[in-house]
């Protein structure tokens, strides 16, 4: 998965509800790339506690001083997709790297 994403440091699979990893890939050492951190953020950006005042998010992005972190929830509604990069890959990229991934995530299981 992420190893084919330019600039990705984790790309991860999350069960929001169940706040369990169902696919991880990390590249380096760094904190906001581990399993527990994903997990933790895919839960709380998607699963009963990532609710707004406008409704539950669909997707997110989060710039920290040194990764960007997007995220999407997945059609099933049960699932998310979170990418992590560093600060060198710009947003639009970021995106567009996201959302290349999401193809193989969304098609119906043969």
């Amino acid at each position: 998965m992420a190893e084919a994403i330019e600039g990705a440091l984790a790309c991860a699979v999350v069960e929001v509800d169940g706040a369990r990893l169902l696919a991880h890939y990390r590249r380096g050492a760094a904190e906001p790339t581990s399993e527990s951190a994903l997990t933790a953020a895919g839960r709380e950006l998607f699963g009963g506690a990532g609710r707004l005042a406008v409704g539950p998010l669909h997707e997110v992005q989060l710039t920290a001083s040194d990764h960007h972190l997007f995220g999407k929830l997945l059609g099933d509604r049960r699932r998310a997709l979170l990418l992590v990069t560093d600060r060198t890959i710009s947003v639009g990229l970021g995106w567009a790297q996201l959302r290349a991934q999401l193809g193989a995530l969304e098609r119906p299981a043969k």
